[in-house]
């Protein structure tokens, strides 16, 4: 008697869990394989990586900047009178051996701004043309990954319709009664 009851409950426990089918479009899948396929976003990456070393490379053609600041404030004695000879303010006062001993506070401050422009350089354009190549190699690296993934969802898309239409065809030669024994 559990049987009885028991059975139909298999028959239908698989047809609560049939799947749902969906329509796509190859339109629409190519789209989503644009923006979700890792292999693109990662060349995409590659392309910007390039372009950013490329474009580092423009330091080559313009001017570096340097700015430096040094300060010097002392009562050392060979300090002070070592600080006095290099700003050229010695006196023949600055001779007297108590100044020398015992001098006042010194103060030497220096502010520096250095720009220097690069003649020529021919280790960094060469540098600045191997980056342009990368950078288009890469480029045509991302077009060519591009293309090769739209080919396999054309191909996978065909395959799909193809199987489509050989359920159908299958589906009809069985709704026309033929059997193995007419073949």
């Amino acid at each position: 008697m559990k049987w009885i009851t028991f059975l139909p409950m298999l028959v239908l426990i698989p047809a609560l869990h049939s799947q749902d089918t969906l329509l796509i479009s190859q339109e629409g899948l190519r789209e989503q394989l644009n923006k979700q396929n890792l292999q693109i976003q990662i060349a995409e990456q590659q392309v910007l990586s390039a372009q950013g070393e490329f474009r580092q490379s423009n330091a080559l053609l313009f001017p570096s900047i340097s700015v430096s600041h040094t300060g010097i404030s002392t009562t050392n004695p060979l300090m002070a009178f070592g600080s006095r000879l290099n700003q050229e303010i010695l006196t023949s006062a600055d001779f007297n051996p108590d100044l020398l001993n015992d001098p006042d506070n010194i103060e030497d401050f220096a502010t520096r701004v250095e720009i220097t422009q690069p003649l020529l350089n021919m280790d960094g354009l060469f540098q600045r043309k191997a980056a342009k190549a990368k950078w288009n190699a890469v480029a045509y690296q991302r077009e060519r990954i591009r293309e090769n993934v739209a080919l396999q969802l054309e191909q996978a898309y065909m395959s799909l319709q193809l199987a489509y239409k050989t359920v159908e065809v299958l589906n009809k030669a069985d709704d026309s009664g033929f059997s193995d024994h007419d073949i």
